[in-house]
């Protein structure tokens, strides 16, 4: 599901509205409320700390557990790790000033106690070191430091399908017990979003050796059509290997919209995920020649 806040497409998790649907069925009306304030917050101070040092939002996907920006431009580390950071500490700061409140009118300690604890949940379930939480987001930008990418990318893969396998068995675990917990969610939420961090270990693996064939000698230059409306992903398989493939983006009419090189269609998969489109991630202007869109033609 996909809608818009002014100019910033917003994209929700699948398991995003399964997750307020669990909390409204089990009554807990005040824990749902609760939540998407404690969410409101936490993306703020991302989107926040994005803005100060420089970067351009292109969208936000939004999950059970959090935000995730995407930006115009690459992140460099020391950026991704503050920005990644400013979501935790900012529940954290919102947890203890509602338990001043609560502590200074006791009288509100009732209707509180839900913000104060969703939004210290928030912060802790974050700092979980897996991928797209901000835990994992933290530690990929320590591990850039030392590895390469694809390497990295493929570690936080593995972390994330162990973490997820973990959180889904203990999740089973309580349920049997008759207790629910937000483990159910949180496991499938992880082993998913390992799947896709998989995905992109391979694409910035392919990345990485394409940029080596260039330096080495060069190579000749393929033009390929391609619809806007087209996977990504498959695009790819069109390539040729042993040319730079160039992409002349068409819509249904076979008007040319733009072109996107081989280089950029890689970040954009790298950036937006194996779900983009062509046409998306022409869109989203991840390189200066990306960013020139040619106007539709009219034809009326």
């Amino acid at each position: 599901m996909t809608f818009r806040i002014g100019s910033t497409p917003v994209v929700v998790h699948p398991l995003t509205p399964v997750a307020f649907a669990a909390m409204l069925v089990l009554g807990d009306t005040a824990l749902a409320l609760s939540l998407l304030w404690s969410l409101a917050v936490h993306e703020y101070a991302h989107i926040a700390f994005a803005r100060s040092f420089g970067y351009e939002i292109s969208a936000l996907r939004l999950t059970p557990f959090g935000g995730e920006l995407r930006l115009v431009e690459k992140l460099e580390p020391r950026a991704e790790l503050a920005i990644s950071a400013a979501g935790p500490a900012a529940s954290v700061i919102l947890a203890a000033a509602t338990a001043l409140v609560a502590d200074i009118f006791p009288s509100l300690g009732g209707a509180l106690a839900p913000f104060c604890a969703t939004s210290l949940l928030l912060a802790v379930s974050n700092l979980i070191p897996a991928h797209p939480l901000d835990g994992g987001r933290m530690l990929t930008a320590l591990l850039l430091c030392f590895f390469s990418e694809s390497a990295v990318r493929r570690f936080m893969a593995l972390t994330g399908f162990i973490l997820g396998a973990a959180a889904l068995l203990g999740g089973s675990f309580l349920l049997i017990r008759g207790q629910f917990s937000q483990f159910l969610v949180l496991g499938p939420f992880l082993i998913l979003s390992a799947q896709r961090e998989r995905k992109t270990a391979f694409y910035a693996l392919r990345r990485s050796e394409r940029k080596k064939t260039a330096v080495k000698g060069g190579m000749g230059a393929r033009l390929l059509a391609i619809p806007d409306d087209m996977y990504a992903r498959d695009a790819i398989r069109l390539f040729a290997p042993g040319a730079y493939n160039v992409l002349a983006i068409v819509d249904g009419e076979l008007h040319m919209l733009g072109q996107l090189g081989e280089a950029e269609l890689l970040d954009g998969l790298i950036k937006l995920g194996a779900e983009a489109t062509v046409g998306e991630i022409h869109s989203a202007g991840l390189s200066p020649a990306a960013k020139t869109i040619l106007p539709r033609p009219n034809t009326s």
